[in-house]
């Protein structure tokens, strides 16, 4: 998928998207110059957040 729909499957912005990209937390494949984002590798980034805010509750 490509990144806008990468971040309406995440539920953040395509520049938080880039943001990850950018700093190496999702690699993202590419056909061509077009970044294309696999399922499995948003999952692997939710999956690798803390469960808890900074701070706790």
């Amino acid at each position: 998928m490509n990144r806008v729909d990468a971040a309406k499957a995440l539920g953040i912005s395509p520049a938080q998207v880039d943001t990850e990209k950018r700093e190496g937390r999702i690699a993202p494949r590419y056909l061509g110059r077009k970044p294309l984002y696999l399922v499995r590798e948003l999952q692997a980034w939710l999956d690798a957040l803390p469960s808890e805010p900074p701070g706790g509750y």
